[in-house]
């Protein structure tokens, strides 16, 4: 069952980056990030929601053990999905940079 975590700023950032934990003190190592996307937008509108980071579901994927940055251009940002796809993934953290939008 997938699952989302929707952040909301509270206002517009210039956002140029996401960083995600998961298993940052693997105790079984069954649960790191496999399939997701990261998606930001300026409103609630679900047709301006920008995929930054899209899973490839045809390329070989590489598991988010501990921390992993998802880099992109800036771009104005008030609210950051993220979309998991496989169950039983672990988040230990979700972090979003950027700097104040004028």
């Amino acid at each position: 069952m997938p699952a989302t975590a929707e952040i909301d700023l509270s206002r517009d950032f210039l956002v140029s980056y996401v960083a995600l934990g998961s298993e940052s003190k693997p105790q079984f190592g069954d649960r790191p990030l496999v399939d997701f996307t990261i998606e930001i937008a300026t409103d609630k509108d679900p047709n301006r929601w920008v995929t930054v980071y899209p899973t490839n579901l045809n390329e070989p994927r590489i598991p988010v053990t501990g921390r992993r940055e998802f880099r992109f251009s800036e771009q104005p940002v008030r609210f950051v999905c993220m979309s998991i796809q496989k169950p039983q993934s672990r988040i230990d953290e979700i972090e979003v940079y950027g700097k104040f939008s004028p």
